[in-house]
């Protein structure tokens, strides 16, 4: 198996039990007695850790090599997830939690590094693509099968199965060939990188895109379960809301990485998906029917899908192959900084207004974000 199919098998099999887990945490937090401040507590815990040590684990993936840095992510992820719903205090939720963080800040900013490396550069757009697509199909059927899993086995045995799917993704790792360590003659100056990436504009909105949009993700996947619980809807219903977002981002990631690689335009695309995909954030609390709530994650997910790929080709394309690990990490890093701070900043916003304030709030930086964007755009700052 070629290392760009292995890597592939890789992520599907992460990111279905990374996105099980995501939905497994919030109910069972609520089920163990947890308050949605604290619900929200435990989910932001996990992307903080994952935000903070992603730059670090894309250094250690440039100098370490791809496999060993992946393979470890996957270690950790399926060691904490399988224990996770053997326990019941908020306190060590949130540690083990916390510990999870590690698996993906070392998984996700390290196989985007992989994806970059073995790819000409006039076919990222597509590579990205596919890379995307996958890890959203495995993201479709994990909290599909998550909510009937609670259904059928209960939480801690659902906790154990998403376990297992981490310890599949180890495996396929495993046949990942040595070479995709990164060698150089010059030791890596940290600090020299960061200033690049930090005087590039173009990676800097692609890091802003990514930021405002996985703020509203942190708050649809903490409290969209929770809403949907207050509308008494099933689990099983709310496991299928959550897996219209992905099933719209398979559809769109593959044909917009290939439009994106024939006729550029690619901040043209950004400023189109980012506003899509936070005003449907924003209208999510307004709606109780489940047709309407299921259009509205579609549109997240087209916008999503849009956006991240096209913000992983444009950081793919602006980096050399000894520094890709660190941006891409703290590409990861904005990420997942965004889907850490929404759940504690909005869950205060919905104790004490209500879930419809809370999804307008989401929305609130890509607003921002989409704005400024524009306004550099039409002043010619920047482009593609």
């Amino acid at each position: 198996m070629s290392p760009f199919k292995t890597v592939l098998t890789a992520t599907f099999f992460f990111y279905f039990a990374w996105m099980m887990r995501q939905m497994l945490i919030p109910l069972y937090a609520k089920y163990s007695g947890a308050s949605v401040e604290a619900a929200g507590l435990i989910m932001s815990s996990m992307m903080l850790v994952t935000c903070f040590f992603a730059p670090l684990f894309g250094l250690f993936s440039d100098s370490l090599g791809r496999k060993r840095v992946i393979v470890l992510g996957l270690i950790i992820g399926a060691i904490s997830t399988s224990i996770f719903g053997s326990v019941r205090e908020i306190r060590m939720m949130i540690l083990i939690s916390m510990i999870f963080g590690l698996s993906d800040a070392a998984f996700a900013p390290t196989a985007h590094a992989l994806v970059g490396d073995i790819t000409h550069a006039k076919q990222l757009g597509r590579s990205y693509g596919l890379f995307h697509t996958v890890l959203q199909l495995g993201q479709l059927i994990g909290p599909f099968l998550g909510g009937f899993f609670i259904l059928l086995y209960g939480y801690l045995n659902s906790f154990i199965l998403a376990g297992a799917i981490f310890f599949l993704g180890f495996i396929a790792a495993l046949n990942l060939p040595r070479g995709t360590r990164i060698r150089s003659s010059k030791r890596l100056d940290v600090r020299k990188t960061i200033k690049v990436l930090w005087h590039n504009k173009l990676i800097l909105i692609s890091y802003g895109s990514v930021f405002s949009l996985t703020f509203g993700w942190g708050v649809i996947y903490t409290f969209l379960p929770l809403y949907g619980l207050y509308l008494g809807l099933s689990t099983a219903i709310i496991g299928m809301l959550l897996t219209a977002q992905p099933i719209a981002n398979v559809i769109i990631r593959g044909p917009i990485g290939e439009i994106s690689d024939r006729v550029g335009r690619r901040l043209l695309f950004l400023s189109i998906a980012i506003p899509i995909a936070v005003l449907a954030t924003a209208f999510l609390g307004v709606f109780t029917h489940v047709a309407i709530l299921m259009i509205l994650m579609v549109l997240v997910g087209m916008g999503s899908g849009v956006t991240l790929t096209i913000g992983s080709a444009i950081i793919a394309k602006e980096t050399s192959q000894e520094t890709r690990g660190v941006a891409m990490g703290i590409h990861v890093g904005a990420l997942h900084g965004g889907m850490g701070l929404s759940p504690a900043i909005i869950g205060m916003v919905v104790s004490r207004y209500g879930f419809q304030y809370g999804f307008h709030a989401a929305a609130i930086p890509g607003c921002l974000v989409s704005l400024f964007m524009i306004a550099m755009m039409r002043k010619g700052i920047i482009h593609d």
